[in-house]
Parts: C-alpha cells; structure tokens; sequence
C-alpha cells in the first residue's frame, strides 16, 4: 500500500510538472521539485551539491524511460507531455503538438489526452524502478543513493573534527616537550632566553613546575568547533549503519580495526550511545546551526555540561613520547576518523578541505586559548607574547607534518604515512 501511494503521489508531480516546467532539464526539475520531493524526500535537497545530483539523474531517467518506448506514437506523446527535447521547450502543449504534426508527420492531437493517461502512470512506475534500482559503487562497494548522500556529509565532518582532534593532540604534544626541556636547562643553568620559545619560561615558576598549557582544558571556540563537527559526523554515520549498502562500505574501509574498535564505532566513542542520543537531540533542537549555538544549549543542564567535559578530557589524551599518528586515542576514534577520510578523499575529491590554511588556524587558536586559560583570566597575554604565537605553531607543523599534504599546487591528501623525516622539540638554542 505504501509503494502504490508513493508511485500516484509521483505521478502527480509528473503531471504537475509537465504542465509547468515547459522543459526536460535538471535546472527545470530543481525550479520545480515536487518530482525529486515525491523521490527523495525534501531532506534529500537540502545540500546544493546532492540536489544538482539527484535532478541529473531523474531528467536521464526520464530521458531514457521516454526514448525506450516501443511505440512511436507513445515516445512523441511524452515527449509532448514533458517537453523532452529542446525544439520543445517553452512551447505550450498546442504549440508542441503542432511541432510533432510537421517535423515528425505524425497527428497526435486526437489522441493525446487518452495515450497521456496511460503514459504519465507508466512513466511513474518505470522511474520509481529506476531509482530504486540505481547504485553507487565506492571503493568496489555498492552505496544506495541515500548512503551515498550521507557519506558525502559524513566526509565533511569527519575533516572538520579530525583538524580540531589534531590541533589539540599536537600542542598538548608540544607543551609537554617544551617543559621537559625547560627543566634540564633549569638543571643545567641554561638560561630560558637562550632556548627557542623559552618565553614560554615566564609561566614557569622558580621550582620548574609549569603554568603554562598550549592546548586548553575547558571550553573554547576551537572545542565548540570540533564537537559540533564529530556530532554532525555521528549523525551521518547512524545513517550509514542503518542503510545495508553503507554498512557493507564501512566493513569494507575499516578491515583492520579490530573486533571491539568496531563495536566501539558504532555505540559512539568517545562517548556511550546514551550520550550520542542526546548530542544528536541537542544538535536538531538547536535554533542557530552553528558550534556556539550547539555548544551552550548542551551545557544548560548538568549532564550535558558532563558530556561537555568528557569530550575536553577526550582532547586531552595523549601519550608521551607521541607516538606513529593515529596510536594516541585508547578509543581509536582518531585513526578511524583518518581511515574514513583516507577512504572517501577519492571519491568526494571537492569535498577535501585545504588544510594547510585551516589547520595552522586552528592550531594557533588552541595555542592562545591554553595561554589564556593557564595563566588566569584575568591576565591577557601582551602583543610581544601574541605574535610569537605564529612561529611556534609553525615550527609545531614543520616538526610533526599533519596527516594531509599539499604537495607542488596539487589537491590536499589525507595519508597515514610518517613524514620522511620525523623530528620532535627540543629545538637547539638559538
């Protein structure tokens, strides 16, 4: 019962936009959705890209479905009707029927309204079949359109969290370096000044304890930033769980995650699938669609205030020495992040963020928001200390190279590989 009421609601549209459209194209089918709504779902045509997809597909179904009729008169009548080639565009449907009576010599005008009543039903059911049966094959895997959708999305997010999740585990990284290093100069009587980013020393007090973070442990924009992304990034990974084509293509593209990685996944880690639920619930219940807005409804009450600091914990984890990328986070939500964008850079290549603008941007806000928070408040950090910010990110990037390249003006690539050459603080003295 269901698939016969969505197969008339469709062949309303497709009368209603054969009277309308005047025209056979994508533009017209997107200027006039109601056939890709009665197909896809409205949701469906929320993203620009997808839309101009899906309109694509449906005018070469429709194209195909009317030049494989057997029948001549029929193929002329839908063509009619839908205003299928561009001698007929913008033409009424008098104006048409005169076109085929002397360009084809084919009379179709006593017939018309009787054939289109048997036409527009059929041409329904066969694009109903068309798009039920289309595939999307990733990576030697088949994805259903919807699947196929939702890994676009999830490859977007996915970038977003993983360029937070890297900022944060590569100056957590960093500060730990630099205070192994200001302890052995204190040790040896080496002055902090003579040390590369020995300004640091200042937070530092007299019996080598440290003030100073890099990477900070409560709220800030750059942790708004990366939950808001990894939830966005859940939700599209729910859809892909519970479509069988995008099941098979994550089986597929995370083969050497073990048995427990996986179960993990799935239930959400970092976080419990209770607490998803009310990520994902906050974030559709958010009037403003950005991370700020995101952020401070789900710390109004206290346990999401709880699932808040868990996620800061979260960015907080590292082990020392760092080890290969992808080996610090005990959940391995880092390195199936990776794993995904390795795997779907391929096929979504416009998607791919051009890191080596953004992270180094992202990076540096960790760095003042860990300055801040660890020297008080209250206390702002002066111009001298804010410009030496930029050097020490960039020698942080030139040290431990992130998980993408730009290599000769070419597309960004998200690898797994170690650089060449992997140096790590401390630095030499200048």
């Amino acid at each position: 019962m269901a698939s016969k009421q969505k197969v008339s609601t469709l062949q309303a549209e497709l009368e209603s936009f054969g009277r309308c459209a005047r025209a056979l194209t994508a533009s017209r089918l997107q200027s006039y959705p109601g056939v890709l709504k009665a197909l896809f779902g409205e949701d469906a045509l929320a993203d620009p890209d997808e839309r101009q997809r899906l309109a694509d597909l449906v005018e070469s179904a429709l194209l195909k479905i009317i030049a494989d009729m057997p029948d001549r008169t029929d193929r002329l009548v839908a063509e009619v009707v839908f205003a299928a080639k561009e001698a007929l565009y913008d033409k009424g449907v008098y104006e048409r029927q005169c076109y085929v009576k002397y360009h084809d010599k084919i009379d179709i005008m006593a017939q018309y309204y009787s054939r289109r009543e048997k036409i527009v039903p059929d041409v329904a059911a066969a694009l109903q079949g068309k798009i039920r049966a289309e595939k999307r094959t990733v990576n030697g895997v088949v994805l259903s359109p919807e699947a196929h959708r939702a890994a676009r999305q999830l490859y977007r997010y996915a970038q977003q969290a993983l360029i937070v999740v890297d900022a944060f585990d590569l100056c957590g990284d960093l500060a730990q370096s630099l205070r192994v290093q200001f302890k052995k100069a204190r040790r040896d009587g080496t002055k902090l000044e003579s040390i590369r980013h020995g300004w640091l020393g200042q937070h530092t007090d007299e019996g080598g304890s440290t003030r100073f973070r890099l990477a900070p442990t409560t709220r800030c924009p750059m942790s708004d930033l990366g939950l808001w992304a990894y939830v966005y990034f859940r939700r599209y990974l729910r859809v892909l769980l519970a479509d069988r084509t995008g099941r098979d293509y994550l089986r597929e593209n995370l083969p050497n995650l073990p048995a427990d990685s996986w179960h993990d996944i799935q239930k959400g880690a970092p976080f419990q699938a209770a607490e998803v639920d009310q990520l994902l619930a906050v974030l559709a219940g958010t009037q403003f669609d950005d991370h700020f807005g995101f952020a401070d409804d789900l710390c109004r009450d206290f346990q999401g205030q709880v699932i808040y600091d868990k996620w800061m914990k979260f960015l907080a984890t590292r082990e020392w020495p760092p080890q290969q990328p992808s080996s610090s986070d005990p959940f391995g939500t880092r390195k199936y992040l990776l794993i995904l964008c390795m795997s779907l850079q391929g096929v979504f290549p416009d998607e791919t963020r051009y890191p080596g603008e953004e992270f180094p941007m992202v990076m540096r806000a960790v760095i003042l928001d860990g300055l801040r928070e660890s020297i008080g408040v209250d206390v702002e950090l002066d111009l001298a200390d804010y410009k030496r910010v930029h050097p020490l990110a960039d020698d942080l990037i030139e040290c431990r190279p992130p998980r993408y390249v730009e290599t000769n003006g070419a597309k960004p690539e998200w690898n797994d590989a170690p650089p060449d050459y992997q140096v790590y603080p401390p630095w030499p003295t200048e």
